[in-house]
């Protein structure tokens, strides 16, 4: 903006245009980064097993595969700004 109007523009005031668009700043979710990919292909194999007596098993039965996501307690959060539209 300030190459366009010749003049110096405050940082502040871009913000307040994007705000005036209905743009609103999000926030990434965080990754966790000490992931352990050994015990993921553990509990995987243990998931297909499982799922292979099951089958066995019951054979005429509808199964599911019910999963939750991590708690986030301990994760700190990486604040980085986007700028997105609503909705």
């Amino acid at each position: 903006m300030t190459q366009l109007m010749g003049k110096p523009i405050h940082r502040q005031r871009g913000w307040e245009y994007l705000r005036q668009m209905i743009f609103r700043q999000r926030v990434l979710r965080a990754q966790h980064d000490g992931g352990d990919t050994l015990a993921a292909a553990s509990m995987e194999k243990k998931l297909d097993l499982e799922d292979a007596r099951l089958q066995t098993e019951y054979p005429e039965a509808e199964k599911g595969v019910w999963a939750m996501d991590e708690h986030r307690l301990g994760l700190r959060q990486v604040q980085r700004g986007v700028w997105g539209g609503q909705g």
